[in-house]
């Protein structure tokens, strides 16, 4: 079995990180309208290019407002959340432990 040794502050962010999933899941069970973000909003929060490469691995999909090409494409903000916390989390789990 692999033990791997997590900082003080990395436990913080893993406990940040859940409550802030947490919160996010529940809104997005009792609430879904309120758990949809624009594409604007969910690039300036996590970033184009994360959220491009998210949608172009399949991790997660964009839904449109309406029938039409350029109708407006909206995002969970519980599943960007999750993926957001999973990548900045995937570097102190996937760290080498030294004998």
């Amino acid at each position: 079995m692999r033990i791997v040794p997590v900082t003080t502050a990395e436990l913080k962010e893993l406990f940040e990180a859940a409550g802030k999933q947490a919160i996010a899941e529940f809104v997005q069970a009792q609430s879904p309208a309120k758990d949809m973000i624009c594409q604007a909003e969910a690039y300036s929060q996590f970033q184009e290019m994360r959220v491009r490469r998210w949608v172009q691995e399949g991790l997660i999909s964009p839904t449109r407002s309406g029938e039409a090409r350029n109708a407006k494409k909206y995002y969970s903000r519980a599943e960007l959340l999750a993926l957001d916390a999973s990548e900045k989390l995937k570097p102190m789990i996937n760290r080498k432990v030294m004998p």
